[in-house]
């Protein structure tokens, strides 16, 4: 052993843990032993008697080198020239002994280390030391199979390992060692590191620094993740489950990473995340005995030699490892709104009669010189009624370019215009395993060259037409106050409500998307109804296009009979007329296709049980308050009645104190007394044991309320009311629901009023409340039935219920309807 000197321990006594050098011999022999220690600790596997220092600038031993400046550890020069004629000792197709083959082995497995897949080498070498010359040797216990008479074959694939092997060898391969603060990823690095999940996942790396990707893999595609960088790998048929393993496919997965990320991460260590653990293992062992991954990890630690990177990976829970899961199992959605054309589809445009027609064109650059000419030809034969819009490139040397002659130049775009876009499917957006597609676009580039949008109007007599519209526009924009007021007059108000919301919808659409108002064509209207089930971004139900539509109808309706009345003409002399929007074909067919494919589905509510209902009747309501009396009396008009919230708000009552019997009255129950319209109550109803006539003659005599007044205003203080209608249904309703059905522990329902179509709780607030202990749900509906105070008649009007249930003809039954 080669005595060292004082300075080499001075220059290196804080690696080691000493506070003070070295200061006679038998300290520092103390020293060498905590060195020889961390050479051990580095997984070097040495003898004490072949270890020795050289100027305190490298420590040898048997078989490899530590080079301290570097963190670098080699192969010895001998090793490398015994590596080389163990490569000429064994010549293809010659039988080799097995004892000597097998300490070939041994050897290379002690320096396999240095090498970068050096075990996943070795493994054709270990797959021939078992591959006996003689078959029945095989059948014999372990030491007779070691016998010097023993030999194996060596096939082709174990020559190349060997060849490979000892070519690595020649190379002078250095493997770098760590010697960190951290003992945890000290030595030759295996994937330790301090365990921060939070960390990794925040960071994506270790907080020593080590770039930490995360990989999964499904039946058919594997995803890896690493900071804003997505790839998604699909597997060939033959590779997806069951045909392969998940083992294969997990392998395969981060066998990809590493040749993918190697590049920006070249020179430095990877820890790689999986959730298999086999994968896991093969991977810190640097190869595998399995044939399927063998070749997989042959791929993965050559690309780990490219790139110059130490591997190492390690354990993720599944459900921790979302993002990659995510990438493995994703498939790309559909664009229903990007179509595009076979190339050969564009030249069945010449073939195409255009007379008459509107076109639109972006034609590709081979055929432009066809397309104008082809339409001018179409043109020429119908005059008035052809036009075109193109999208064209400003070269104006081209053979095509006289052919603009006569057109309108619509929009210029320079060059370096972004103009043109694409779906970007390979842009995600979001990092917790969804992902946002669809309406995402992407700029192609700018144009290299100016951008001409051109357009061909149509002769003479479609300038007139084109001027009748603009007249038609024109009174259109006087008569808005006339149209406006004339829509409400022959619908309910809440029939008017939606056509007026719908009617604003629409036309803010035509301003925002075609540069004009109302009135609207059936394209118009077709592209409304597209973009509202597809584009918008709450999507709406076919019923609501359906009401915003005949809302649309409407206004057509009502102003053509204003232009009929008025007797406007255009400059020709024709009289302005506007056609009805929802009874023209192509309208009414768009209709069914949105009721079959865009109808959303029904949330229909379920409804009290009599039980309920009288429950809630009796005690929900706080009768020694005029508040109390009055809701109670709502909620008994809107349950028998089949009342909305509309109507009671408008109802009166006409009645006259008589001394016997009950009140004449006459109550309307339209909302807006424009059409009048009656309801009936029964005077008695057993099956709630209730007598309707007599509640509201107590409370119209109690409360004093005034005849021809509204019957259900608000109490005002003590003896008074509130002008206004009354709108505070909805806390009625909720105080009687608390009240009379209290909350309990079980699930939420939703109660509805009287039917399922226009439920209770839907109108006043769509409540959800606690359902106690509820076994049925029935329906509680209005009857008919005679009574001294009210008319024995059924009229279907604002508020009318749909079909009778066996419980509505059970009470019924009872009021004795037949």
């Amino acid at each position: 052993m080669t005595p060292v000197s004082k300075d080499f321990y001075r220059a290196r006594y804080d690696m080691f843990g000493f506070c003070d050098a070295p200061k006679h011999q038998a300290e520092m022999a103390r020293v060498f032993k905590r060195m020889f220690d961390g050479t051990v600790h580095l997984n070097v596997k040495s003898q004490c008697s072949g270890i020795f220092v050289d100027n305190g600038h490298s420590v040898a031993y048997s078989d490899l080198s530590l080079e301290e400046a570097t963190a670098r550890t080699q192969a010895e020069i001998a090793q490398l020239e015994a590596a080389e004629a163990s490569e000429q000792q064994y010549p293809l197709g010659t039988p080799v002994p097995r004892r000597e083959l097998a300490a070939v082995v041994g050897k290379f497995q002690f320096l396999a280390p240095l090498i970068r897949g050096g075990q996943n080498i070795l493994t054709p070498l270990y797959r021939a030391r078992d591959r006996f010359t003689d078959p029945v040797v095989a059948t014999h216990h372990a030491a007779a199979q070691w016998e010097d008479c023993v030999t194996v074959e060596m096939d082709r694939e174990a020559r190349d390992a060997l060849g490979q092997f000892c070519q690595a060898l020649r190379a002078r391969p250095t493997r770098r060692y760590y010697l960190e603060k951290d003992p945890a990823i000290s030595g030759w690095w295996t994937g330790q590191h301090s365990r921060y999940r939070e960390y990794l996942t925040e960071h994506w790396s270790t907080p020593e620094g080590v770039p930490a990707p995360t990989m999964d893999a499904s039946g058919w595609q594997g995803g890896v993740a690493y900071r804003d960088f997505r790839h998604i790998l699909t597997f060939p048929p033959d590779e997806c489950a069951p045909l392969k393993s998940s083992n294969f496919r997990e392998a395969s997965t981060a066998a990809s990473a590493v040749e993918l990320l190697g590049p920006q991460l070249r020179g430095s260590q990877i820890l790689l995340r999986t959730d298999n653990t086999t994968t896991m293992s093969i991977t810190n062992r640097q190869g595998t005995m399995s044939p399927e991954l063998w070749l997989i990890m042959d791929r993965m630690f050559k690309a780990a030699v490219r790139h110059d990177l130490d591997l190492a990976a390690e354990h993720i829970p599944g459900v921790e490892n979302g993002l990659a899961d995510g990438l493995s199992r994703f498939v790309k959605q559909k664009d229903y709104s990007d179509w595009q054309y076979r190339a050969d589809e564009f030249h069945t445009f010449l073939e195409s009669d255009i007379c008459g027609e509107d076109v639109y064109a972006n034609p590709d650059f081979t055929v432009i010189f066809q397309y104008l000419t082809h339409f001018h030809s179409c043109q020429k034969r119908a005059p008035q009624t052809t036009t075109g819009t193109f999208v064209l490139p400003l070269w104006d040397t081209y053979e095509w370019w006289h052919l603009l002659k006569g057109a309108r130049v619509v929009k210029y775009y320079p060059a370096e215009s972004h103009l043109f876009t694409s779906p970007e499917w390979r842009h995600l957006l979001r990092e917790d395993g969804t992902y946002g597609f669809g309406a995402e676009r992407a700029f192609r580039g700018p144009t290299q060259w100016p951008v001409l949008v051109v357009y061909f109007p149509s002769t003479l007599p479609s300038s007139r037409c084109w001027a009748r519209r603009a007249r038609l526009v024109h009174c259109t924009g006087r008569m808005a106050a006339q149209v406006s007021e004339l829509l409400g007059m022959r619908t309910r108000l809440s029939t008017d409500e939606g056509h007026r919301r719908g009617i604003r919808d629409v036309e803010a659409y035509m301003r925002a998307y075609l540069d004009h108002g109302l009135p609207a064509t059936g394209t118009d209207v077709v592209c409304y109804a597209a973009y509202s089930v597809e584009m918008r971004e709450f999507t709406l139900d076919s019923s609501t296009v359906r009401t915003y539509l005949a809302g649309l109808s409407a206004w057509h309706v009502e102003l053509s009979m204003l232009l009929k009345e008025a007797g406007l003409v255009d400059s020709v002399g024709c009289p302005l007329q506007l056609a009805n929007l929802c009874r023209q074909p192509q309208v009414l067919g768009l209709l069914q296709v949105l009721d079959r494919r865009y109808k959303k589905p029904s949330r229909a509510k379920d409804a009290f049980t009599p039980r309920q209902w009288c429950r809630i009747f009796h005690f929900g309501f706080v009768l020694s308050r005029r508040s109390g009396r009055h809701h109670r009396l709502l909620f008994l008009f809107c349950m028998l009645g089949c009342l909305r919230r509309g109507g009671t708000k408008y109802l009166r009552a006409f009645y006259e104190l008589l001394r016997k019997g009950g009140p004449a009255l006459d109550l309307d129950k339209n909302a807006d007394s424009r059409k009048p319209r009656r309801f009936y109550m029964p005077a008695e109803v057993p099956a709630l044991g209730l007598r309707p006539v007599e509640l509201l003659e107590d409370y119209i005599i109690q409360e004093g309320v005034p005849s021809g007044s509204l019957l259900f205003a608000a109490p005002k203080g003590g003896t008074g009311w509130y002008a206004g209608p009354y709108t505070g249904h909805g806390r009625a309703f909720k105080q009687g629901l608390q009240q009379g059905l209290p909350a309990g522990p079980r699930a939420y329902r939703v109660y509805s009023g009287w039917d399922h179509q226009h439920t209770l709780l839907v109108c006043y607030g769509g409540w959800q409340l606690v359902q106690p202990l509820m076994a049925e749900i029935a329906v509680v509906a209005s009857g008919h039935g005679s009574g001294t105070g009210f008319a024995v008649e059924k009229v279907q009007g604002v508020g009318g219920a749909g079909g009778i249930t066996e419980v509505q003809m059970e009470l019924l039954r009872s009021w004795g309807w037949p």
